[in-house]
């Protein structure tokens, strides 16, 4: 099965074994319209504010929302977007190809997948780069979708193998059984517009594909999708995966899978971490300048009085 690594497939026997009460019911979803997963405010965020924590102290908050304080989108995320296409835009066509075609094997599917590489990739507009970084960029896209498709190409030669009478739809349910950005609707917990899961497994995970350096707030991404698909869908989702891709120097992709459970803490840490920026925003407060600032803050610059201490401790503010 594509994009299940080891790390998953242990956590979610250990939850099979041990069941599911050592999550509050009052932290799940089918609970939101009650506190504490209820909003405190009428506030509404973006799903980016609480879970891309680019200030330790939230003034990146403060200026966005009380000082109207606008920044433009910065280059890694939309790097991210870019490739987070290419991955999703592959699930799609290789399950358009079965559906229309019937089962196909592994090498069939790669060669008709080579066949409209190109045409896919025109539509992916505009790219973030120019010049040199524009080669650079493209042969990554190329590299990763090579790799999807690996993948897939084995996990569909796997279950072919075992079950060669399969038809189309048994053969995505058993070899690729996700579905791609899952577009969730987050006002109930507080978060405007909807929430993209870049993978929902329908039997209880959520899986978030990023590019850029690992940080432990990433995790909230997922367990916002997970608080609002239970409110939905009333399944426990229990398990997380955030997998961190990144490039060598020839653009080849390299897969760090990064699993953890959705527990009481780490629904708790969502909740506490939204509240806090909600109450900031409704009481128009400054909470001042953080210690450390990372060296990617959109706002470093608009917060004067910086001393640049290097990329990789980023800025020290003078008090």
């Amino acid at each position: 099965m594509y994009l299940l690594p080891p790390s998953i497939k242990h956590t979610r026997s250990t939850e099979k074994r041990t069941g599911h009460e050592r999550v509050d019911e009052r932290l799940r979803g089918w609970a939101s319209e009650f506190p504490p997963l209820a909003p405190p405010t009428p506030i509404r965020l973006q799903l980016q504010d609480v879970v891309e924590r680019g200030c330790a102290s939230n003034r990146d908050i403060f200026n966005k929302y009380v000082m109207g304080i606008e920044t433009s989108i910065q280059q890694r995320l939309l790097e991210n977007q870019v490739y987070h296409r290419v991955v999703t835009g592959v699930f799609k066509l290789v399950k358009r190809i079965i559906y229309s075609e019937g089962t196909l094997s592994g090498k069939e599917i790669a060669k008709k997948m080579s066949d409209i590489r190109d045409d896919f990739f025109g539509t992916i507009s505009p790219l973030p780069w120019t010049g040199e970084l524009r080669s650079k960029g493209l042969r990554r896209m190329e590299k990763l979708w090579m790799a999807t498709i690996k993948q897939i190409e084995t996990a569909i030669d796997e279950i072919i193998e075992k079950q060669p009478l399969i038809g189309p739809d048994g053969l995505i349910h058993s070899a690729i059984p996700l579905v791609v950005e899952q577009r969730l609707n987050g006002p109930i917990i507080g978060i405007e517009g909807p929430l993209n899961a870049d993978v929902y497994l329908p039997d209880g995970a959520i899986v978030d594909i990023r590019t850029d350096r690992k940080r432990r707030f990433h995790r909230l991404s997922v367990v916002a999708c997970a608080i609002v698909a239970e409110s939905i869908y009333e399944t426990p989702i229990d398990t997380g995966c955030i997998i961190y891709c990144s490039f060598d120097k020839s653009g080849e992709p390299t897969f760090e899978y990064e699993t953890f459970m959705i527990d009481d803490n780490i629904r708790r840490d969502f909740i506490e971490t939204r509240n806090t920026i909600m109450e900031i925003v409704e009481e128009r407060r400054d909470p001042g300048l953080p210690e450390t600032c990372y060296d990617d803050c959109p706002y470093y610059q608009i917060c004067n009085g910086r001393v640049p201490v290097g990329k990789k401790d980023g800025f020290r503010a003078n008090r």
